[in-house]
């Protein structure tokens, strides 16, 4: 019951994805409260060159409290939600992402492990 919107790179070989600065996911949900556990990997190449990275969302329109990363490895982005049916629209963004070079012509910003609103 998970649609991916734009931003989003190809899977790796461990089912991982890549995003760009702006990714989106379109969820379908019942009525209430739900909460979103996106388990994401701040990369160590990303700290190094750009410092701290601010994850901010919106849930069909309405912001999030924003999530600031400064250190690499694993981390989650919880946030509670409250549906009233139908689907919800989640959009993301990146204050910065690693620009396309010659060694990887992608934008880069966070990599995604898994998404899940429950």
């Amino acid at each position: 019951n998970l649609e991916l919107l734009a931003g989003w790179h190809d899977s790796e070989e461990t089912g991982w994805r890549w995003t760009g600065r702006e990714f989106g996911v379109r969820v379908r949900a019942g009525v209430g409260r739900r909460v979103l556990t996106m388990k994401l990997y701040v990369a160590e190449e990303s700290v190094r060159r750009l410092g701290a990275i601010a994850l901010h969302a919106t849930v069909n329109g309405v912001a999030l409290l924003p999530a600031v990363y400064d250190t690499a490895g694993m981390e989650s982005y919880v946030r509670e939600l409250e549906a009233e049916g139908g689907e919800l629209e989640l959009r993301f963004s990146l204050d910065k992402a690693l620009a396309p070079e010659e060694s990887d012509s992608r934008e880069r910003g966070i990599i995604v492990a898994s998404i899940q609103v429950a």
